[in-house]
């Protein structure tokens, strides 16, 4: 059951990336646990500089309480901004819930 929520929960999170051009990446492999969301690159090309113009990232953090970093020049409408933290804070959760029942489940098993 948690594992059909965190993927029902992920893809929500992944069609709203792609509903803003976003790249969606969920960093669980050190704490803290972070959502990291980075525009896909367009292609375009600066006419001054030649350079792909990419457009920051945007980063939900959960350490001892929830941060939120926004680098470069990120920019998203508050709307959208507040569905992706809300789903990020779903997944964080629901990531918590199943790696607690995995630790006590091998606890029971070492015992």
């Amino acid at each position: 059951m948690l594992l059909d929520e965190i993927n029902k929960i992920s893809e929500k999170i992944e069609q709203l990336a792609d509903s803003e051009d976003l790249e969606f990446q969920f960093s669980t492999g050190q704490f803290p646990i972070a959502c990291i969301f980075t525009r896909k690159p367009n292609n375009q090309m600066s006419m001054i500089e030649h350079e792909l113009i990419v457009g920051g990232q945007l980063v939900f953090i959960f350490d001892e309480e929830m941060q939120v970093a926004i680098k470069d020049d990120f920019k998203i409408n508050d709307d959208k901004l507040n569905a992706l933290k809300n789903s990020c804070k779903k997944l964080h959760y629901t990531f918590l819930q199943i790696y607690f029942k995995n630790n006590k489940e091998k606890e029971n098993l070492d015992d």
